[in-house]
């Protein structure tokens, strides 16, 4: 979510990668894993609490 003009954007995302345990080279954390957005609000929201309820319900 982000401000901007006042208000709060909510966007949704999902992991398209899954995490690789341990610690070689080939080891990937839930940060490093990449991820797609699956759907961002069409209005902004006056507090950040709304924007996040709408993140929740979608």
């Amino acid at each position: 979510m982000s401000g901007k003009d006042n208000g709060w954007q909510a966007e949704t995302y999902r992991m398209v990668e899954a995490p690789v345990p341990g610690w070689g080279k080939d080891a990937r954390s839930a940060s490093e894993c990449a991820l797609e957005q699956v759907a961002a609000s069409d209005e902004y929201f006056a507090d950040n609490g709304s924007a996040i309820a709408w993140a929740m319900n979608n």
